[in-house]
């Protein structure tokens, strides 16, 4: 399964996202992290938000 690599933004304007790797069982997990700069929302509304997202959704599982 290939990564995604369409999108409709100019990429020169995007910021550098940050790539981790996880391996979970025989699974590896490649994770690449975008964060804007200039966003206004702090990382505690966004993980909040996310967190009521999944209350809301029912989604308890780990």
């Amino acid at each position: 399964m290939g990564r995604n690599e369409n999108t409709t933004e100019n990429p020169q304007t995007l910021p550098t996202p940050t790539i981790s790797e996880y391996r979970i069982g025989n699974t590896t997990y490649i994770v690449e992290t975008h964060f804007c700069g200039d966003d206004s929302e702090t990382i505690k509304a966004i993980i909040s938000r996310m967190i009521a997202r999944e209350i809301k959704n029912g989604d308890y599982s780990a």
